[in-house]
């Protein structure tokens, strides 16, 4: 799974599962946020907006569990 973690200036910073690596801004669809779940589809990277929302609900139902 590739999540965007940040921007840092013209590049975005992804992370698949244990290792970061930076990706030109250009290579990204205009709608990439941080925290969303990207797919590459011919060398750009889209949001998938549906495992996207499994993933904060996952994070949601754990911060609840921990009482945050």
């Amino acid at each position: 799974m590739i999540i965007c973690d940040r921007f840092e200036g013209e590049f975005a910073v992804l992370y698949d599962d244990d290792k970061h690596f930076n990706v030109p801004t250009d290579k990204l669809s205009p709608e990439v946020k941080e925290g969303d779940v990207l797919y590459l589809d011919n060398g750009i990277y889209y949001p998938d907006k549906e495992k996207t929302e499994e993933l904060r609900e996952r994070n949601i139902r754990l911060m609840k569990k921990l009482g945050l």
